[in-house]
């Protein structure tokens, strides 16, 4: 399942298996610092979550995070 879903991922990029690597663990690292920097805990981070839009993977789905005045 992760394994697929990551090759799925893979697929649609354009790019070598180190140039994806590379970039999913610093599009995730970037994201997350972001969303803790913001104050937001983002609750539901998974492979269905992470997307290739216009060649770049990005981080989608935040409707489970909350920030600080939520909980």
């Amino acid at each position: 399942p992760l394994k697929v879903a990551l090759q799925k991922i893979k697929d649609k990029c354009k790019a070598t298996q180190e140039e994806f690597w590379v970039g999913l663990l610093y599009t995730v690292a970037k994201t997350v610092t972001f969303l803790e920097q913001a104050g937001i805990n983002q609750r539901d981070l998974h492979t269905s979550n992470i997307h290739v839009y216009e060649g770049k993977l990005k981080v989608f789905d935040f409707g489970l995070s909350v920030g600080p005045h939520w909980i």
